[in-house]
């Protein structure tokens, strides 16, 4: 294992992953990377652990090894994991109606979107008709309560587009829904691991 702490990068690469840290370094040389960190982990075992640069281009505080970063849009990813681990183990149906796991999703002719359909990007949830601000946003329940009452902008699964404020909040309200009728919390102890992470879109 490679251990590193020079200017930039921190963190190590096991034996055979050297070309990471190589690709890592070269966003700062190369491409002005100003700060970033890049962990891998390869059959359960962490094999890549770097971190360097700043987090602050004003201040010029450090990129340390646990500094928490905005995702954007891999939250999708995330909203989608948990629904991938509720289908691998039957507790979910990928064919099955969205209103079967969140009642309150059946309204405005949304009954019948399949999560399918949704994580496809085929429901068309899209946008949001009625005025939302920062606050609305960032509760999941107040949020839950809106697209449930929003009409599709098309028949669900005839066209894709892109649900990039709207897709991950979904699967959030149908595995919370699902949850309380089996357990106490999302995700099922079977699966629950210390995350720092939060999202709300």
């Amino acid at each position: 294992m490679a251990v590193m702490n020079d200017l930039h990068i921190q963190g190590y690469v096991s034996c055979g992953f050297e070309p990471v840290r190589q690709a890592f370094s070269e966003n700062f040389v190369r491409r002005g990377e100003l700060g970033g960190a890049c962990c891998v982990f390869h059959h359960g075992e962490k094999v890549v652990d770097l971190w360097g640069g700043i987090r602050n281009k004003q201040t010029g505080e450090p990129w340390e090894e646990n500094t928490m970063v905005v995702v954007h849009s891999a939250t999708k990813g995330l909203a989608a994991m948990t629904l991938a681990i509720a289908h691998s183990r039957g507790w979910l149906d990928y064919e099955e109606r969205v209103s079967a796991y969140w009642p309150e999703f059946a309204q405005q002719g949304k009954e019948r979107i399949t999560v399918r359909q949704l994580l496809a990007h085929q429901a068309g949830l899209f946008a949001i008709d009625e005025p939302v601000d920062r606050s609305v946003v960032a509760d999941l329940d107040r949020m839950a309560v809106v697209l449930a009452r929003q009409k599709p902008a098309w028949e669900p699964g005839t066209r894709q587009g892109y649900h990039a404020l709207t897709l991950s909040s979904p699967p959030a309200d149908m595995s919370w829904a699902y949850a309380k009728r089996r357990w106490t919390c999302w995700p099922p102890p079977p699966f629950r691991r210390r995350a720092d992470f939060m999202t709300n879109a």
